[in-house]
């Protein structure tokens, strides 16, 4: 998921709560400034615990997958412990 639809499905739970950003600002423990450039999708430079705790305000949850050429990690790694275990 890329960062701008991440702003977009925040916005839309905050909407569905009818919810300013002030007042999930003051839920999450954040500021508004952080509200404001998370939801137009500027988490690039966001440490991922603003994020988290924006998210879980609004009762939702932030994942994140380490991706390596295209695939999970999850292959590379249990492809080491076959290698081990053969």
């Amino acid at each position: 998921m890329d960062d701008l639809r991440i702003g977009r499905g925040l916005r839309r739970l905050r909407h569905r709560r009818t919810w300013t950003q002030e007042q999930l600002a003051a839920r999450s423990g954040q500021s508004q400034d952080s509200v404001s450039r998370i939801e137009r999708g500027h988490l690039g430079d966001m440490p991922l615990h603003r994020v988290r705790a924006i998210a879980r305000a609004l009762d939702a949850e932030v994942i994140v997958a380490l991706r390596w050429r295209g695939g999970d990690v999850d292959r590379v790694m249990d492809e080491g412990h076959a290698t081990i275990v053969g």
